[in-house]
Order: C-alpha cells, then structure tokens, then sequence
C-alpha cells in the first residue's frame, strides 16, 4: 500500500508544479549564504530531486507529511549592497515541505507549508 500512496502523492506532485513554482516565488527562505536580493521572480521547476513521504498514521489512504528537494531555475532582478546586477538566471535546490489529503478520486491534495533555498550556482546574466 505505501507504494501505491507514494505513486499517488508523485502524480500529485506532477499536478501541482505551476502552483509550486507561485510558492518558490512568494515565500521561498533565503540562507544567508545567498548574497543577492531578487526581484521580479520566475520560477521554473527542472526536476523532482528527492522526495520523501511519511504516513501520519496506518490506513488505506493516510495523510503524508511530504519533503521533496526540486532542482529550479529562478529569473530576476538581482542586486546586493544598493548595486544592481541587473536579470539573472540562478540554479538552485529548494526543499519544500507540505502535507497531503487523499481526495475521493484516490488523487492527493497537496497543500505546501514552507520551502527553503538548499544550493543554488552563480547566477548568469541574460
């Protein structure tokens, strides 16, 4: 059963990548180790890296607390200490934490809660 619950939580997942990319926009954490502000954002999702779901509980169906590690493209205006670097392409991994519903079709509702910014590589001018 877990299998068939993580093939599910995946398509899910698959679903979901516009409004994933809208939650890496709006209130992606930053490390400190990330030197630039960004402005005026696009995300774009390259690939599912790692994805981990955990059953809150034994059933069918459970709801699943889900980590997934994304590699993505992020496109802004970057700058840092008042100097503008003008739009820049940046690679980064972002892990996102969210928990999932099963819904009456067997599909999962995903609903994410916090994502963070885990690598990312110089940032290339356009």
């Amino acid at each position: 059963m877990r299998r068939m619950v993580r093939d599910r939580v995946t398509e899910s997942i698959e679903q979901t990548k516009p409004q994933m990319e809208d939650f890496i926009i709006q209130r992606l954490l930053y490390t400190e180790a990330f030197p630039y502000v960004l402005s005026e954002v696009v995300a774009s999702i390259r690939e599912i890296r790692k994805l981990r779901v955990t059953p809150l509980f034994k059933s069918d169906y459970p709801p699943v607390e889900i980590v997934v590690l994304l590699r993505a493209s992020l496109i802004g205006s970057a700058s840092r200490h008042n100097n503008d670097f003008g739009s820049r392409t940046f690679d980064v991994d972002v892990e996102l934490d969210a928990r999932g519903t099963v819904r009456g079709n067997g599909t999962y509702a995903i609903v994410l809660l916090g994502g963070k910014l885990k690598a990312w590589w110089a940032g290339m001018e356009h």
